[in-house]
Parts: C-alpha cells; sequence; structure tokens
C-alpha cells in the first residue's frame, strides 16, 4: 500500500523544518506511537460494526492488525498532511516543521507497513530502537550518546548526572547531536553548575531568584543586591544600602512625613 505524499519538499515548505534526521526520525516514531495508542481499541466504523466485524473474523481479519488502521496509523503520525493538500488554506509555516518526518515516512513506508504486521504491540516492539538507531543509523541507542559513531557523552558533573540534573542535553542520542546542556532557569555554565545573574545559591543549595530590584545579588531581599535592576538605584535605608526605584523612594518620602507630622501633633 503505497500512499502519494503531494508537495512535502523543503522547497515547498521553505526551512521550516530545523530538526536533525535523527529528531525526525524520533517524531515519526512518537506520532506512530501515539496513534497506534489511540487507535488500538477503536473499530471499522461505518453502519452496522458488530456485524461487519464479525464477518471479518471469520476471515481472520481483525481490526489491530488492518490495513485501515494501518491507513490512519500513516495518514496521521506526522500529525496528519496527505491527500489533497490546499496549500493555500494551510498553514505552512506549521506544516513546514514536520517536513523532514513527512519525508522520512515516504521513504519508508514500506518498511513502516512491514513492521506494523510483525504484531509490535504484543511483542512490545520498541520502534525509536528498530527504525532509527537500526535500521536508518540516525540515531544512538543511549540516549546519553552522541557523536557520528555514538563515541560522546553528554556532560556530567563530579556525581556522574547529566546536566547536573538541572538541565537537558541537547542532541543526546542524536549522532548530529550537539551534546551540550540546556539549564533550567536560574542555572547556567557547561552542565548547569552555576547560578545565573539574577539568582544566588539558597540554604538547600538551590538557584533561587534575586528580587526584582537586583540584577545580580547574594540573596533574596532588595538588601542583597550586588548590582541594582534598571530603574532602581542604591539608597540607604534603616542602615542598610537597597535597591529602590523612584517610586519606592517616593512613598518612604511621604511615609516619613506623615509619620513625623503625626508625632508633631501629639
Amino acid at each position: 500500500m503505497k500512499i502519494f505524499l503531494c508537495a512535502l519538499t523543503s522547497s515547498a515548505f521553505g526551512a521550516g523544518d530545523k530538526r536533525t534526521k535523527c529528531g525526525s526520525c524520533e517524531q515519526l516514531v512518537e506520532g506512530v506511537n501515539l496513534v497506534m495508542k489511540e487507535t488500538f481499541k477503536s473499530n471499522f466504523g461505518g453502519g452496522n460494526t458488530q456485524w461487519e466485524e464479525a464477518k471479518l473474523k471469520k476471515k481472520n481479519i481483525n481490526w489491530v492488525s488492518s490495513e485501515s488502521r494501518l491507513l490512519e496509523i500513516l495518514e496521521n503520525a506526522c500529525g496528519g498532511g496527505y491527500g489533497n493538500i490546499n496549500l493555500n488554506s494551510m498553514d505552512i509555516e506549521k506544516a513546514g516543521k514536520n517536513t523532514g518526518c513527512h519525508n522520512l515516512l515516504e521513504l519508508e513506508e514500506e518498511w513502516i507497513e512491514e513492521w506494523f504486521y510483525t504484531k509490535p504491540e504484543e511483542r512490545k516492539s520498541d520502534l525509536r530502537e528498530e527504525f532509527c538507531v537500526d535500521k536508518m543509523k540516525y540515531c544512538c541507542s543511549d540516549k546519553t550518546k552522541f557523536g557520528r559513531n555514538c563515541e560522546r557523552n553528554c556532560p556530567t558533573n563530579k556525581k556522574g548526572e547529566i546536566c547536573g540534573n538541572k538541565g537537558t542535553c541537547l542532541g543526546g542520542g542524536d549522532k548530529m547531536g550537539l551534546g551540550i546542556c540546556e539549564c533550567e532557569t536560574g542555572y547556567t555554565g557547561g552542565f548547569c553548575h552555576q547560578c545565573s545573574r539574577d539568582h544566588f545559591i539558597n540554604n538547600d543549595l538551590d538557584c533561587e531568584a534575586c528580587d526584582k530590584a537586583c540584577e545580580e545579588c547574594d540573596g533574596p531581599t532588595d538588601a542583597d543586591c550586588k548590582i541594582c535592576s534598571k530603574g532602581y538605584e542604591p539608597v540607604e535605608y534603616k542602615n542598610k544600602i537597597r535597591c529602590k526605584s523612584s517610586g519606592d523612594r517616593m512613598s518612604e518620602r511621604i511615609d516619613r512625613t506623615v509619620k513625623r507630622k503625626n508625632k508633631d501633633e501629639l
């Protein structure tokens, strides 16, 4: 069964899909697995479904391994987009982000079909391993590895934690991956081992956000600023240097004036 995939080329959609080959393969695998799960308990539909399924059962045909289900999987694995595509009405930017997935599915549709008929759910198939690693050789079996031969490791700290457990290894498991850490908010460094400028290390040894008055700090209040944020300036307040905005300073002056007036009246 061959479905013609029209107009799904990089020239049709521009450079919208920035995934690597492994990334596109993983997207296809994720889509296939999702549609497989969603359609597992479906049926053939139509008018008299019970009668139709009973008839097909006599021919040793069931929904789980049917061509109808396979067609539904192929049509939706990359987010839809088969058949008569009206390019003028499509979200080209969104569709372009799936170009790699669509192109790979078009090239390897026969392999996906053969895999589908091997009862993958019954044998608990790992499609990423079978397709992206073994068949296409785009990805690494170990998602903590990257490089042409999967010989390089994602960054780890002294405890052996990838990106210090405070980030994600970009391209981990991808032969074309960068293998660098994308840190959580507040963390930075080669393996997310430092606090960003607007965060400080708290008592739990986590990076905590500074007060909004601070561009850089070593504690949680506006009295812990090392550098004031834009719109704030250092002022002496209650024997401490704090970063205050002009609005805060005006409110404090009014408050002091009111207190002095009340004191004088007493």
